[in-house]
């Protein structure tokens, strides 16, 4: 139908032989461009014909809409711009060899690649990882070289197709250098009317509303006016029109292979098609889809064609060439079923999502993080990587190789002293009688910042990796500089314990000072995300980021395990769980969790205060050994012991508190790893490495630790192991590993070592009726002896000196199996009848004298518990949850009450007794009794232990006893 055209255009050129350049350029270009054309099977082989019989349809069907009178109607500069315009559109899908290899090493092909990675192809997924310079093709079939040929041109075609429409523009300027094309170019045809051509090739790739931005009219040659927009218009809809079957050429795609399943969905788009009209009057489509991968692509389609006509016939006056043009076909029925399957929705197959809310809620109870405050780690890690990156952009990036190459993780941590991490936890003032306290935590980093680009990323979880402007940045960084990567849930993981997180920012390149607030919305809305521009003296704030947000939390905890303890003795000094004050034990657990972050931290973290305070000086690989060929950072340090261990940190975040056993006897390794993204080693909650990545870490270990083992090997000589089997198999740290949940059974599997190098099932303890457990008083070499009674017989046999085993853990073991205990000083009873094991004054005396010891057990809170004495059972409270509030004499013997006597800077003192026998009447044992009974009973036992202890305590009594017997007197009197 080219023929219709330029019969018109001959004819206008009869008319005016100034304008017969048009029809000599357009003669010579048909025949070049056609020629041309044929190249784009090249690397689009997979692809419906974009050849001139593409054009060819564009121009019938645009014919069919205008008719013969409106296209005479055209001035010669509008049918010359057609016709070139329908066979040049597509141009930019020539690509030359030079093009190829000029993309392959631009920043924007780098980008494209990484962004292949989500791509649902999976050829096309396949080549994110084949090319993007890190992987071999592994994995590959023994045909791999085929194999990269095919990906190869898969990935140039996305890639070129991606910009063709604006690379027809630059051709079309300059055919010869770009393309070889020898199309001419003089100054008796304007560069204005190619570059006017160029433009409306460029758009047919371009939104409708850019396409408007184009001059409704120009000059055209000579007298001639040219009407660009119209010509767009026209081009675009053409383009959509081109739905006939025909366009694959079975040949060609024989020729490559098995089609991608995008392009055998565009196949079967164009078999699809029923029935087709276009006319001056009624454009109708209508077809019926074999596939749902056909009926999707089939009606995005002909949604694209529905939109197009619509929005050109809104603004057709601002589109035809005059007012008397006449108006566009109208829309008839333009409309895709499928044939053999049922839709939820028009247009759409059925499919699973994802709902955001959900996502949250099966994180949390997947226990993907170990407790809901250990993913701080997340935003903590998301202030690292940022802070590195500032580090990269400002500091590093215009170094040359050479500079780069002489750079270390410790040249890094050096630098990033200037750039510290601040960490704040502040009270927020709540209702005194609520169970909960409410809590402003905030982390203030001086990296990167973010700019309104970065929150396009930051509202859709796990969408950072798909943000060019900070993944080009990390492509050019050294490998073991680049932050740990996307993985996990990101900034949205503080919606695991909080409903709102706000952002202020200002952003290192840009300048710009953002606030950006995410709240928890309904369901999967996105109406809690808002982002404000800070101006004035808001807009005063340092280059980086503070993340805020609030947490509510329980006063008073339900329960405290033994490790979540001993780091919380500031927070314990002023907590006495009878008094209801709170003991905040959870943001003392998140400053822990913050503590352990920073101790092999790339960047110093403090906790505000006045003055701020580092949590950790110096960094446990200060010391360390690079190796730039693994990438991996160690330290090793001399054992006098063969059970030696492993530790591994990924860019500096601890993984895990399990450790590897090491095979190196006598050598404790620190392993950084500095190597590959996040994803290729660790599991989802980056506490671990999965089974693939330990493998590999591993391997890279070995070479490592064989480069840096000779400047040990003096040190690791002059210290001789003491003994090889010491620790070797550790019970304690068995049942430490197992925690206070191990079952019977369990229990039953361990073995005791004794000194004469035997082991002893623990299982043959439950066969006896009584054990005391006698150590020896003073120091002594040997270790506690255990004598077993049955009947008349006993038996008596020495141990090893494993005291935490046998001070705590064995103690635990026999309440765990229904005996009965007892302490006096220097021997635990344990038996099966409670007449052996009550609680006697002796026993009662060696418990008290525990008040102010190291011991363990102390750690809930300055106020213990203790065995409760038969004759005081007013003083018994319900065991349970309410033992892990308190402090703990003698933790295996039950019941239990609560110890009216507090050791505090070696004083022995009786504090809040009226709140004492308060909560004791709450949360008594058994029946229920009276404040009265209570107090009486608390009053006898208090002046019969100030009796006991009379010797022990009298330097250190610092309570009145007739005080405390006003004190009780309105329950005494």
């Amino acid at each position: 139908m080219w023929f219709t055209f330029e019969q018109a255009l001959r004819r206008k050129c009869e008319q005016n032989p100034d304008l017969s350049l048009l029809l000599s350029q357009w003669e010579y270009d048909r025949r070049l461009v056609s020629d041309a054309l044929q190249t784009v099977l090249r690397y689009f082989p997979h692809y419906s014909r974009h050849d001139a019989s593409h054009s060819n349809t564009i121009l019938v069907q645009v014919a069919r809409m205008l008719g013969p009178a409106r296209i005479d109607a055209l001035s010669a500069t509008d049918l010359w711009l057609l016709l070139e315009a329908a066979y040049q559109h597509d141009i930019g899908m020539v690509v030359t060899d030079e093009k190829v290899r000029s993309w392959w090493s631009t920043p924007g092909f780098k980008d494209f690649l990484s962004q292949l990675s989500d791509n649902p192809d999976p050829e096309l997924r396949q080549a994110s990882t084949l090319f993007d310079g890190r992987s071999p093709p592994e994995g590959l079939a023994r045909d791999w070289p085929i194999e990269v040929s095919r990906i190869l041109t898969l990935t140039i075609a996305e890639y070129a197709r991606r910009q063709h429409a604006s690379n027809a523009a630059q051709i079309i300027m300059d055919p010869v250098r770009t393309i070889g094309l020898h199309s001419p170019r003089t100054h008796l045809i304007p560069m204005r009317l190619f570059r006017l051509l160029g433009k409306i090739c460029a758009h047919h790739g371009r939104s409708f509303e850019d396409t408007m931005l184009l001059p409704s009219e120009e000059a055209g040659l000579g007298t001639d006016d040219a009407h660009p927009r119209f010509v767009a218009c026209m081009l675009r809809l053409g383009d959509l029109l081109d739905l006939d079957n025909g366009r694959f050429c079975p040949v060609m795609s024989r020729s490559f292979g098995t089609l991608p399943a995008s392009s055998l969905a565009h196949y079967e788009k164009h078999a699809s098609i029923n029935h087709f009209q276009v006319s001056t009057t009624r454009i109708e489509v209508e077809a019926e889809c074999g596939s749902y991968e056909s009926y999707e692509v089939t009606d995005q389609w002909l949604e694209w064609l529905r939109a197009e006509l619509k929005n050109q016939m809104a603004q057709w006056s601002e589109v035809a060439p005059s007012r008397d043009f006449g108006a566009l076909p109208s829309l008839g029925k333009v409309q895709a079923h499928i044939k053999g399957y049922l839709t939820l929705e028009p247009g759409r197959r059925p499919r699973f999502e994802v709902d955001r809310e959900q996502i949250l809620t099966l994180v949390r109870g997947a226990n993907i993080y170990a407790n809901h405050f250990s993913c701080i780690r997340e935003l903590l890690q998301n202030a690292v990587d940022a802070t590195i990156l500032r580090v990269w952009a400002d500091r590093w990036s215009s170094k040359s190789s050479e500079e780069l190459s002489k750079l270390t993780p410790a040249s890094l941590r050096e630098v990033l002293k200037e750039f510290p991490i601040r960490v704040g936890f502040e009270r927020v003032p709540s209702d005194e009688a609520s169970q909960t306290g409410r809590w402003r935590v905030f982390i203030e980093d001086k990296g990167t910042g973010i700019s309104l680009n970065d929150v396009r990323y930051i509202q859709r979880i796990g969408a950072s990796s798909k943000n060019p402007d900070r993944q080009r940045m990390v492509r050019e960084m050294p490998e073991w500089m680049r932050p740990s990567g996307i993985f996990g849930i990101g900034l949205q993981s503080a919606f695991l314990f909080t409903d709102k997180v706000m952002l202020r920012s200002r952003h290192h390149a840009t300048q710009e000072a953002i606030e950006v607030t995410l709240q928890n919305g309904q369901g999967n809305s996105m109406d809690g995300l808002s982002i404000r521009r800070l101006e004035g003296a808001e807009a005063r704030i340092p280059v980086g980021t503070r993340v805020e947000f609030h947490l509510e939390l329980a006063r008073i905890p339900s329960q405290l395990g033994f490790n979540e303890l001993i780091q919380f003795s500031e927070a314990r000094e002023a907590f006495d769980p009878v008094t209801g004050l709170d003991f905040p034990h959870e943001i003392e657990f998140t400053k822990e969790i913050v503590r352990k972050f920073s101790e092999a931290c790339a960047c110093p973290i403090t906790i505000a205060g006045a003055p701020n305070q580092t949590l950790v000086t110096g960094n446990l690989f200060d010391k360390a050994a690079f190796d730039p060929e693994t990438n991996l950072e160690i330290t090793l340090e001399v054992s006098p012991h063969d059970d030696t261990q492993i530790r591994f940190y990924y860019r500096g975040a601890p993984l895990s508190t399990l450790t590897h056993r090491s095979n190196y006897r006598f050598l404790n390794i620190r392993c950084n790893i500095h190597d590959g993204r996040a994803s290729d080693f660790l599991l989802i909650n980056r506490e671990q490495l999965t089974e693939e990545g330990a493998q590999v870490i591993h391997r890279k270990l070995q070479r490592t630790v064989k480069k840096f083992l000779p400047s040990h090997v003096g040190e690791l000589r002059s210290k001789s192991p003491e003994s090889s089997e010491l620790e070797a198999a550790s019970l304690s740290s068995k049942l430490l590993a197992l925690g206070p949940e191990v079952t019977k059974e369990e229990w039953r599997r361990f073995r005791l070592r004794v000194r004469d190098g035997k082991q002893m099932p623990l299982d043959e303890l439950l066969s006896k009726e009584r054990v005391d457990l006698i150590h020896p008083i003073g120091y002594s070499s040997s270790g506690p002896t255990l004598i077993f009674r049955r009947g008349e017989s006993q038996a008596e046999i020495q141990m090893g000196n494993d005291y935490w085993w046998l001070n705590y853990m064995l103690p635990d073991f026999f309440d765990h199996h229904g005996y009965h205990g007892q302490r006096a000083t220097g021997r635990y009873v344990f038996s099966r009848r409670r007449e052996d094991a009550g609680v006697s004054k002796e026993g009662l005396h060696s418990i008290l004298l525990e008040l102010d010891t190291s011991n363990p057990f102390l750690l809930a809170s300055h106020r213990p518990s203790m065995p409760c004495p038969e004759e005081y059972q007013a003083l018994q409270y319900i065991s349970g949850e309410l033992d892990e509030l308190f402090g703990r004499l003698a933790p295996w013997y039950r019941p239990r009450m609560v110890c009216p006597f507090v050791s505090r800077d070696r004083q022995i003192t009786l504090p809040n007794i009226d709140k004492l026998v308060q909560w004791t009447a709450q949360n008594a044992a058994g029946e229920r009794k009276s404040e009265i009974e209570i107090a009486r009973a608390l009053w006898d036992f208090i002046r019969e232990t100030d009796e006991l202890m009379a010797e022990e305590w009298k330097e250190r009594k610092a309570y009145d006893l007739q005080r405390v017997k006003y004190e009780l007197s309105r329950w005494l009197d």
